[in-house]
């Protein structure tokens, strides 16, 4: 049997300088020997060439049997003339699978030779990657051409940018130093019209006050036309008492010594309305009749008629309310009529003084909205 695989494998290794088969071009020469006779590549031992490839393992190492599945350690070498080679275990040698491209590692005509075919390919797909690395690299290339650009142009920006920018704060600080002024000038503005409004107020007040307390109507005001009104009992004026003392006042002097009465000004500095005060029913009296005995009034207006149940009396109505009820009461209505007569003369100026307040008045309101659209169309700028 063994003579037979010899016989067999004699068109394997036929002498020096030809090809053995399984064996790797590096390692030919460990089995080009003149004397006939084989090295085991480990040492291991040394055998007749005639048994190498004789499918019976010699060597410990495999290496007497490359083209053959003797040895269970063996490797076996595909030529793949046209491709490269490629090293698969012994075992698998002659198991009919191809596993070379040249078919080598089966018996000769099982496997057809598929390298040029295998050569081809990879060819094609080593082009296919070349061109695909020529283009990436040329991209490259131009965006590294872009960048040295971009760099150059953001290089001779950034200076001008700061510049800008530089600017742009200082118009901002500016923008800002603008708005804090024309809100110190709308401040101001608008104390000096509430000012201005309120001082109105207390003169247009006084003014109506003097002339009800002036019974002759002679524009001065003495201590008997003061003491004679309800108004003395009603207010502390100690100050225009002390001064009526000594010698009449002028209307003026009477707007001086007048309290302000800033509870009376609303919101909107106007005087606030007061609302009619509801006459409480007598239950010892009939409901749609009253007595009305002992009620007199003087020469400024009041009433000095009697009545009884039953009877009515008309009277025309006095210039200063009677006060009936409590100072606090009284007071509230002689507010009240003054707001209402002031706000008739606004509707219905009765002389020039009043129509030059309301245009002094009406200029300061359109000063104060011109500089809050300022401020307004200064803070849409700085957005």
């Amino acid at each position: 049997m063994r003579l037979l695989n010899i016989l067999l494998l004699l068109n394997i290794f036929k002498g020096k300088g030809e090809y053995v088969l399984g064996v790797p071009k590096t390692l030919q020469t460990y089995y080009q020997d003149s004397a006939k006779k084989f090295v085991c590549i480990d040492k291991s031992g040394v055998i007749p060439r005639s048994y190498v490839n004789d499918d019976y393992c010699d060597c410990s190492d495999g290496s007497d049997e490359p083209g053959t599945s003797a040895c269970s350690n063996g490797i076996f070498c595909c030529r793949n003339v046209g491709y490269k080679e490629k090293n698969i275990l012994s075992m698998d040698v002659n198991d009919k699978n191809c596993d070379c491209c040249d078919g080598s590692d089966e018996k000769p005509g099982e496997c057809p030779n598929t390298c040029k075919k295998l050569a081809d390919e990879e060819k094609e797909e080593k082009m296919r990657i070349i061109s695909i690395l020529t283009t990436a690299k040329m991209k490259i290339n131009e965006n590294t051409k872009n960048l040295d650009n971009l760099k150059n142009n953001v290089e001779q920006t950034l200076p001008m940018l700061a510049e800008e920018i530089r600017k742009l704060e200082e118009i901002i600080s500016e923008n800002k130093l603008n708005e804090q002024k024309l809100n110190e000038s709308l401040i101001r503005a608008k104390t000096s019209f509430f000012e201005e409004w309120e001082n109105h107020l207390h003169s247009q007040y006084s003014h109506e006050m003097f002339q009800l307390l002036d019974t002759d109507s002679d524009k001065m005001l003495t201590n008997e036309e003061f003491e004679e009104s309800e108004i003395s009992k009603i207010y502390d004026v100690a100050d225009l008492e002390d001064q009526l003392l000594q010698h009449s006042v002028s209307s003026s002097q009477f707007e001086k010594l007048w309290p302000r009465n800033p509870e009376m000004i609303d919101e909107d500095m106007n005087y606030k309305e007061v609302e009619p005060e509801e006459y409480e029913e007598n239950d010892d009296l009939p409901k749609d009749e009253y007595e009305l005995d002992d009620i007199e009034y003087g020469e400024d207006g009041q009433i000095i008629e009697k009545a009884t149940v039953g009877e009515t009396i008309e009277t025309p109505s006095p210039d200063l309310p009677s006060v009936t009820s409590t100072p606090e009461k009284s007071s509230r209505n002689i507010y009240s009529e003054i707001a209402l007569r002031y706000r008739s003369q606004q509707e219905h100026p009765k002389n020039d003084e009043i129509t030059d307040i309301s245009q002094n008045l009406s200029r300061i309101s359109d000063k104060i909205l011109n500089l809050e659209k300022d401020l307004s169309a200064l803070n849409s700028k700085n957005k």
